[in-house]
């Protein structure tokens, strides 16, 4: 618990650069799986989305959804061509192409939570569109990373070519990989 108390100082003091040394995101994940941190929903979507903006991934916003619906077309156009008829063939393929006209008309906002009944995407079918994805004699790969690029955003994450480069902090101070705990969880056990 005193990690994530110490880590929110070093954001306000402004002194953590983006994206952070993944040593640090060991230690969040710890706190979430030993218990120390209540596990729910709640608290594993948010562990989640601050685990993304340090990363330097950052969430999708409504100013993105103009990006990603352009980078939708471009996918399913080239899906298309690839694979004529695909969308009376395959039913994910025609859910994603529900998904893009409803994230163009403004009536779903991504993310998409896939345990909710009202906005249910079966992400886990995506991996089988792959196969469909494949050329006559070679796997398309520029194909497959442009949908996975298309549907992670639907997921939350911000699109592909929406990301921002690296940040150094605005106060410099933090040290580049996390301190070791082990001496303040010998303290605590002493206690």
């Amino acid at each position: 618990m005193y990690f994530l108390l110490w880590l929110r100082q070093e954001i306000q003091a402004r002194r953590v650069p983006i994206p952070l040394d993944s040593s640090y995101f060991g230690k969040m994940k710890y706190l979430t799986g030993s218990g120390d941190v209540r596990d729910s929903d709640d608290v594993s979507r948010a562990m989640a989305e601050i685990i993304l903006i340090l990363l330097g991934r950052g969430l999708i916003r409504p100013r993105h959804y103009p990006l990603l619906v352009s980078m939708m077309d471009d996918f399913i156009a080239a899906a298309e061509r690839n694979r004529p008829g695909l969308e009376k063939t395959d039913e994910f393929f025609r859910e994603y192409c529900q998904k893009r006209d409803e994230v163009a008309d403004g009536r779903l906002c991504p993310p998409i939570e896939p345990t909710s009944e009202q906005n249910r995407f079966d992400f886990a079918s995506g991996k089988t569109l792959a196969y469909f994805l494949l050329g006559e004699t070679e796997p398309d790969h520029e194909l497959y990373t442009q949908m996975v690029r298309t549907v992670r955003p639907l997921m939350g994450y911000r699109p592909y070519f929406a990301r921002t480069p690296p940040m150094p902090a605005p106060v410099p101070g933090l040290s580049a990989v996390a301190p070791d705990a082990a001496v303040l969880r010998e303290w605590e056990r002493g206690k």
